[in-house]
């Protein structure tokens, strides 16, 4: 690492604050995937400094890695991420007697698997039944006992556009009849996972991954 970074890097740590704010995802300037910025980060930095364009430390994509990379570095010292490890993982369009909610309803449902290891609250997400809807609906937040969704964990939302029964109850219901989607969205708007245009669906049956989380999806 040349003397030049070695300064800066004193500069940004004698000056950071000691708390660590935290992303909804993970910052651009995690350079060693542990979705945190910070001198493991700086280590790989500094080996790429005055480097060919095209390195994991080039971040602003222009001219290798220079002092305007290490500006947005600096600026994200000390931040954390938590990455959005969410799929949409099985949902049922024409649930008759299968599957009850707390009021004894057979709505439709969705369910969310959380495929990571630390849990995750959607509270403050977004679902949608198409794509194109400027206002999909915002999961409630402020009740992490209901929304948070533990390492390895599950949680069923009911489509049934009665969001007034509770924070796990959608605007919007299900069309067994197919052709439209079902996509999640983090707090900021930006796209988790998506089932597009889905097809016509069978009665008490359930459309999921094989396996939780995989690519592959079958009628269950």
């Amino acid at each position: 690492m040349s003397r030049l970074v070695s300064t800066l890097a004193f500069t940004v740590m004698t000056t950071i604050f000691s708390w660590v704010p935290v992303l909804a995802d993970c910052p651009s300037a995690d350079l060693n995937s542990d979705c945190v910025v910070d001198l493991a980060d700086l280590a790989v930095f500094g080996s790429q400094w005055l480097d060919v364009p095209g390195g994991s430390a080039d971040l602003d994509g222009i001219a290798g890695v220079s002092l305007e990379d290490f500006a947005i570095l600096a600026a994200q010292w000390r931040t954390r991420g938590q990455r959005v490890t969410l799929v949409i993982n099985e949902f049922m369009a024409d649930n008759k007697g299968f599957l009850f909610d707390a009021f004894g309803d057979d709505d439709d449902w969705i369910e969310i698997y959380n495929y990571g290891t630390e849990p995750i609250d959607i509270g403050g997400m977004f679902l949608t039944d198409e794509l194109a809807d400027l206002s999909p609906h915002r999961i409630p937040a402020g009740v992490p006992e209901q929304t948070t969704i533990p390492g390895g964990g599950y949680l069923v939302l009911w489509a049934d556009g009665e969001p007034g029964e509770g924070a796990l109850h959608l605007g919007f219901k299900l069309a067994a009849g197919g052709g439209e989607d079902i996509a999640l969205f983090d707090s900021a708007g930006r796209l988790v996972d998506c089932v597009s245009d889905f097809g016509s669906q069978a009665e008490n049956t359930s459309w999921g991954r094989m396996p939780d989380a995989g690519d592959e999806w079958r009628a269950f």
